[in-house]
């Protein structure tokens, strides 16, 4: 402001404002992407166990172990496993 812009502070201020709405848009995408992915994952899931729905429950049981070693978060750990028992459900209603 020294050099005789008194004003650049508050076109300052609006470039903050564009990149804050920037970023919430990134946030919202990668939401949306991890919905989209855990989607993704549950008819793979479901594809998997439809010709031995029996074995459904077996599979989430020996597949939880192993997405634990991946470092996903607990959180995503969690919908993923949800997604595993409502694939089971549905097969369990089917036979």
């Amino acid at each position: 402001m020294s050099n005789g812009e008194p004003w650049e502070f508050f076109g300052r201020i609006e470039d903050l404002e564009n990149i804050t709405k920037g970023l919430e848009a990134t946030k919202t995408r990668a939401r949306d992407n991890s919905l989209v992915g855990i989607l993704a994952f549950g008819f793979a899931f479901l594809a998997f166990n439809k010709s031995a729905p029996h074995r459904a429950r077996a599979s989430k049981d020996e597949l939880m172990p192993l997405l634990k070693k991946t470092r996903l978060s607990q959180p995503m750990l969690d919908a993923l496993e949800q997604m595993m028992l409502i694939v089971c459900d549905t097969l369990d209603q089917q036979d």
